[in-house]
């Protein structure tokens, strides 16, 4: 690897040197998987012209339909009126040019594809013959189409004559735009649910690194340069957990926010259910932060509350590396049945605020010291809170 003259790395202005593995591999920016490119926003912007295209396309269909079953309409208003006041014989004789006049204006909707130009159903691929395969012609698109694949498609009494990649294409920008089959208690629940399935798989990659290093930092006593560099990646990684901690909570106090009708009994129990897992996710997961030790004079010194000196990190109950089923679990258990902590006494209940009320104070605490404003008023409003669930529980008794 590139080297400067102080034997530090330097890919930029350095000299090619031989190395040993270690220090190969303890150089910053290496990774095991080799070099990769982020193709993320080469791939969005193209996945957006196509949408954008698609959509686009879609609308000037659902326009072109519209314009054309409003047409028909009014056209066959007319010859009902006419064949209403007219005799038989001038009837019949006006049913001949109302069968023109439709045909005229369904051609003037689209321009339509002439049948020589086309010898194979563009959707089966089947070759058209004059006893089999007959040719027809989509009137959202002009295409020639096999009768299988462009069957007649009663609109409002109107039949209309439509492929089935148009009716594809209308059916799923109508499905995509209209919202109508969910309501607002549906929409607001799902995009925080997403958001919070989103942080939870952060949470879930991230928090079993940062437990690792824990275990490393408390069997070794000899700090060396590699720990150093972790004990700084530890810092980083408890920085992310604490803020990715910060927006979970912010979203279970968006959930409580949602108003809920009265009588809707289910959706009442959905929305306790779904707090009261994110409060037990929260503590299940949030003590191992407390852990994190001071790198003071080459040694590393772990708060005395933990009592990480009177027994190993690895007693203490590192969160597993695949939590976000527990959640799940947990979720889906409290939503079907009463669960098992919500019936718990009230002095359970207690030590558990307790318990989270301190780990609030102490992030609270590290929050203003590094001045992060945004993080003390949430931090506040969440004291406050879980100050007023145990003076209830205590009132109670």
């Amino acid at each position: 690897m590139k080297l400067d003259v102080k034997a530090n790395h330097d890919p930029v202005n350095g000299f090619m040197c031989r190395v040993c593995q270690i220090c190969y591999e303890s150089r910053e920016g290496f990774t095991s998987y080799g070099y990769t490119t982020d193709h993320t926003y080469l791939f969005t912007s193209k996945a957006r012209k196509f949408n954008e295209r698609v959509s686009l396309e879609a609308c000037r269909l659902l326009k072109r339909k519209e314009k054309l079953l409003k047409s028909l309409s009014e056209e066959n208003n007319k010859i009902k009126r006419s064949s209403s006041t007219s005799s038989m014989f001038d009837s019949r004789l006006s049913s001949l040019f109302a069968v023109g006049s439709l045909q005229r204006i369904e051609e003037n909707a689209v321009p339509w594809q002439p049948n020589d130009e086309a010898t194979h159903c563009p959707i089966c691929f089947q070759a058209f013959n004059l006893f089999g395969l007959r040719r027809h012609h989509c009137r959202l698109c002009g295409r020639v189409i096999c009768d299988f694949d462009a069957p007649e498609i009663d609109e409002n009494g109107i039949k209309l004559r439509q492929c089935k990649e148009c009716v594809a294409t209308i059916t799923r920008y109508m499905h995509k735009t209209s919202d109508s089959n969910l309501d607002s208690f549906s929409l607001q629940i799902c995009k925080i649910y997403k958001e919070l399935c989103k942080e939870i798989q952060f949470v879930d990659g991230t928090l079993p690194k940062f437990n690792g290093l824990l275990e490393l930092f408390s069997s070794n006593c000899i700090v060396t340069d590699k720990l150093k560099n972790d004990y700084h990646s530890a810092n980083i990684l408890r920085k992310s957990l604490s803020d990715s901690f910060v927006r979970i909570d912010k979203l279970s106090k968006q959930i409580k926010l949602i108003t809920i009708p009265e009588d809707a009994s289910q959706r009442h129990k959905l929305v306790n259910s779904l707090i009261h897992s994110i409060t037990l996710y929260l503590q299940n997961h949030m003590f191992t932060l407390r852990m994190m030790p001071i790198l003071k004079n080459n040694k590393f010194i772990f708060n005395e509350n933990d009592k990480v000196d009177d027994k190993p990190l690895e007693s203490t109950p590192i969160v597993s590396s695949s939590p976000s089923v527990s959640f799940a679990q947990t979720f889906f258990s409290l939503f079907k049945t009463e669960s098992q902590s919500i019936s718990e006494d009230d002095k359970e209940k207690l030590s558990i605020f307790e318990f989270q009320k301190n780990q609030v104070q102490n992030y609270l605490q590290d929050a203003m010291k590094s001045r992060r404003l945004d993080d003390v008023q949430s931090l506040r409003l969440s004291l406050k809170e879980i100050e007023n669930e145990i003076n209830r529980i205590k009132n109670k008794n």
